[in-house]
């Protein structure tokens, strides 16, 4: 094997290995971003849910699922169309559709990765 074969090589492998180090970076910066916004989400549900329905022996609060709203933006902008006892319900259930967009983004930017 000539020098210039193994200096091929050597940059071959090297390419490779920054391909698959870039692909696992990408692999852990959504799994991290999906695994802490589903932690918030679920800690803001059981706010809601606890000021809701007075669990724990908690006083009833409207406003306990305020920490939602912003988990749930730009969908809780559309709650408007929705009737006022289904708001709420709404904006507890509008933070799952930016989980799963957040999941489509990563296999999206994966699967181009990989190509």
């Amino acid at each position: 094997m000539t020098k210039a074969h193994c200096n091929l090589s050597a940059a071959l492998l090297k390419t490779a290995a920054q391909h698959w180090l870039d692909l696992l970076r990408l692999d852990l910066v959504c799994r991290t971003t999906i695994i802490v916004f589903a932690v918030l989400y679920l800690l803001a549900l059981v706010a809601f849910l606890t000021g809701t329905f007075g669990w724990l022996g908690q006083e009833r609060d409207p406003l306990s699922g305020v920490f939602l709203l912003p988990l749930g933006l730009p969908w809780i902008l559309v709650a408007d169309l929705f009737s006022d006892s289904a708001k709420p319900w709404f904006a507890a259930i509008a933070p799952v559709l930016n989980i799963l967009a957040l999941v489509f983004i990563c296999r999206w930017a994966r699967s181009l990765h990989q190509k």
